[in-house]
């Protein structure tokens, strides 16, 4: 089984059709494409009302209310669901992204060649320091690159056996600010369970949509993302 995971947000909703299309125009589609949203608003999401959601004509294509947790609504929600299926395979896909004919084709490829996580976008953390050293897109290199986090939404590949259980205990690391980023987090739960983080090689660029994000919002997301980079560096890094 192969799930992908969409978080839909208020000021990306006009987006959908055309990120859900790109999928489904693929070489390779996914069993199920779940995309979550919300009635309530939290932080810079406005929430969604139901009469407000397109209608997407494909049978595999799901629309699931849940409670607005923010960014990890990509990935609590399927992940609870499918935690006794240890060979789902889930793949996070952000919002605002339009992937290439052969994208999921590639990712699955690649999980399964180097039995790990793997997506299309990340980077390395600086030895002592919590900032990026290096970063690596999967159309500027050849050869899979390991990495210390994936950008969660760029296609973040992985089975269900390879996700530490804390993921679940999410809640407790709150004061860390998980409702505002959640890549740092999920890269650590792989840690814990060790398993390494991969870009690899696709054969078409993906495309961002251009959306607005507040100034603000940038910036409590980087300073939630330095706080859990450094409460887990160490399994981070390992």
């Amino acid at each position: 089984m192969i799930i992908l995971s969409i978080a839909l947000s208020s000021h990306r909703l006009h987006l959908v059709e055309e990120v859900v299309n790109k999928v489904l125009e693929g070489s390779q589609l996914p069993d199920k494409i779940i995309i979550h949203y919300s009635n309530e608003p939290f932080f810079i999401d406005k929430g969604i009302q139901d009469c407000d959601l397109p209608l997407i004509n494909s049978q595999i294509v799901r629309f699931n209310k849940t409670e607005n947790i923010g960014p990890m609504r990509i990935a609590i929600p399927v992940i609870q669901d499918y935690w006794d299926s240890l060979e789902t395979t889930i793949i996070f896909l952000d919002d605002d992204l339009g992937i290439g004919e052969h994208t999921i084709e590639d990712l699955l490829y690649y999980r399964k060649k180097l039995n790990c996580a793997v997506g299309t976008a990340g980077y390395t953390i600086g030895v002592g320091k919590y900032l990026i050293k290096t970063r690596y897109w999967s159309h500027t290199i050849s050869e899979p690159q390991k990495v210390h986090i994936l950008f969660n939404g760029w296609g973040t590949t992985f089975k269900i056996k390879h996700i530490h259980e804390k993921i679940l205990k999410w809640h407790k690391y709150k004061n860390l600010g998980l409702e505002y980023t959640n890549e740092s987090f999920i890269m650590a739960c792989f840690g814990m369970a060790g398993i390494d983080r991969y870009v690899i090689p696709t054969r078409e660029v993906i495309r961002i949509y251009p959306t607005a994000n507040p100034i603000h919002s940038n910036s409590i997301t980087m300073e939630a993302n330095s706080k859990i980079i450094e409460k887990f560096y160490d399994v981070l890094v390992e």
